[in-house]
């Protein structure tokens, strides 16, 4: 849908650079008429002049008549040209309106297509989940916080980053881990995007490396996000 709107403005912008360019050649055709019109006008005069005898009162009465013609007919020749002018110059101005107006919706469309094809937009972090295997005792540290689930994954996050660095694959890697009551990790493996890549096979290493305080139970397993870029 972009592309087609992306074409279908391109093909506005030609037909309206075509019909600029057309009214000029129009109003320069206009402005070359008047001139030679003029010309022809003023070497009219200057022939009349040259023939002229000492002239008999109904010449004189002839060549005021013309003059008085020509007085007239001259500034009424460039009213209609300015006015001819001024009604192209405010159709180009309009034209070139809406051809800035087509430009800056073009760009408009080329920004939301880059943006549609940037991998990172279609990122979003997902919520840190906990599922508890088996059934917790009672008693101090029967299992492990939040806090302390952010803190031992955080530890990692350099070795994390030295996977994107290494791989230089940008997107968001979901680590399952399986805390055991240790606190270390008794397994780890990526799931999404980065399953069974290079890259999901080394953050899933440095997820193993992981440590987490000492809890009683059987084991704790949860999904965390890691954003790599």
């Amino acid at each position: 849908m972009y592309r087609d709107d992306l074409e279908a403005m391109q093909a506005r912008l030609r037909t309206l650079s075509a019909e600029i360019e057309a009214e000029r050649r129009a109003r320069r055709a206009a402005e070359a008429a008047a001139q030679a019109a003029k010309a022809r006008a003023d070497e009219a005069m200057l022939e009349a002049r040259r023939r002229a005898e000492p002239p008999s009162p109904s010449l004189l009465r002839r060549h005021w008549l013309a003059v008085a013609l020509l007085a007239v007919a001259i500034p009424a020749w460039w009213l209609c040209s300015d006015l001819l002018r001024a009604s192209y110059r405010l159709k180009l101005e309009r034209q070139n309106a809406a051809l800035q107006a087509a430009r800056s919706q073009s760009a408009e469309l080329r920004r939301e297509v880059g943006a549609l094809k940037s991998p990172k937009a279609v990122v979003r972090p997902r919520p840190l989940t906990v599922q508890h295997l088996g059934s917790p005792f009672d008693g101090p540290r029967s299992t492990l916080s939040r806090s302390d689930i952010q803190q031992g994954l955080r530890a990692i996050k350099p070795a994390v980053q030295a996977c994107y660095d290494r791989f230089k694959v940008p997107g968001m890697a979901n680590v399952q881990v399986k805390i055991a009551g240790g606190g270390g990790v008794s397994s780890a493996r990526v799931v999404g995007m980065f399953t069974n890549t290079p890259t999901g096979d080394c953050v899933a290493q440095a997820a193993r490396a992981a440590r987490f305080p000492v809890f009683q139970g059987s084991s704790i397993t949860i999904t965390y996000p890691f954003i790599l870029r």
